[in-house]
């Protein structure tokens, strides 16, 4: 963006809800609420668990407590793979940190940008 004072660029800072573009000539400054927010993307995210090569117990346990199902099909779900979830990006966020914090693959469509 350049700046309307100066014709200078101007630099991009987030700050949690905050998207603020400021001059380093001039000091001008614009702010507004972030677009990028969590909270404000009404796009719907699908939730899939991709066939896993290593199936353990404790990942059956992620995708039963996950999913409120029984062993054999946590076991197949993440031999098979399959979409689990699907809503908005702050719906579907737990479930994705606990996949990551127990090594499930998985994937998001489309592309999960947080």
């Amino acid at each position: 963006m350049i700046c309307e004072k100066c014709n200078k660029e101007m630099i991009r800072v987030e700050k949690g809800r905050d998207l603020i573009w400021k001059c380093p000539e001039c000091t001008f400054s614009i702010a507004t609420t972030n677009p990028n927010d969590m909270d404000t993307d009404c796009t719907i995210y699908q939730l899939f668990i991709l066939p896993n090569d290593e199936i353990t117990k404790d990942k059956r346990d992620v995708i039963k407590q996950l999913l409120g199902c029984f062993t054999l099909e946590s076991a197949s779900i993440l031999k098979d793979g399959k979409m689990i979830k699907q809503g908005y990006a702050w719906e579907i966020l737990d479930t994705i940190n606990a996949l990551m914090s127990n090594d499930i693959k998985f994937k998001i469509t489309p592309n999960f940008p947080y």
